[in-house]
């Protein structure tokens, strides 16, 4: 994904820059991998950072959540407050979906990941 916005580095930003490059957020992101390797999770991509992993127990995958909410607090990236708010009631939301397509797919015993995405607005 690319966006038209520079990054205070100099660089432009965009969702993999800020979680996995940039060196404004090194400290923060340390602190991230940390808590993803104690998970023993060795394939941490984008992708898993900001969707879980619906192979991985939903425990995991809300520790996962919690250490991605950490580092966006730890970046400072977002202390506008009022984005900031946005931000969170936007990640809360996010989360609420997730965990919904999460508890689809247990319940429903699917192997499929496109059979557990659903419209949130339907």
């Amino acid at each position: 994904m690319q966006t038209k916005y520079q990054c205070s580095c100099g660089k432009q930003e965009d969702t993999y820059h800020f979680f996995l490059v940039c060196k404004n957020y090194s400290i923060a992101r340390n602190t991230l991998f940390d808590c993803l390797f104690m998970l023993e999770l060795v394939n941490i991509d984008l992708n898993l950072l900001l969707y879980g992993d619906v192979n991985l127990p939903l425990h995991i995958n809300n520790k996962i959540f919690a250490a991605v909410h950490k580092f966006i607090d730890e970046s400072c990236r977002f202390s506008s407050l009022v984005f900031y708010n946005c931000f969170q009631m936007f990640s809360i939301v996010s989360f609420f979906y997730n965990l919904h397509d999460i508890l689809l797919y247990i319940r429903r015993g699917t192997s499929k990941l496109s059979e557990l995405v659903s419209d949130p607005f339907e």
